[in-house]
C-alpha cells in the first residue's frame, strides 16, 4: 500500500510525507497479508500508474 501513496504522491506533485499506519484488529491485518484480493487472473485494463499519468498527466513509475 505505501508504494501506490508514494505513486499518487509523485504523480499530484506532493511533498507531504507518506507516514505508516497500522490498525489493530483481523480485518486489517488480513488486508495486510491480502486477503482483499481476489483469487485468479488478474482482471481490468490499467494499472494505477497508467491511472495516475492520465489523471495527472505526468509519467510515474515504482
Amino acid at each position: 500500500m505505501p508504494e501506490l501513496a508514494r505513486a499518487w504522491k509523485l504523480a499530484a506533485g506532493s511533498r507531504r510525507p507518506v507516514v505508516p499506519l497500522r490498525l489493530p484488529g483481523k480485518v486489517f491485518r488480513g488486508y495486510a497479508e491480502g486477503a482483499a484480493m481476489p483469487e485468479g487472473t488478474p482482471y481490468g485494463r490499467k494499472t494505477f500508474e497508467q491511472f495516475l499519468t492520465e489523471r495527472f498527466g505526468a509519467e510515474v513509475g515504482r
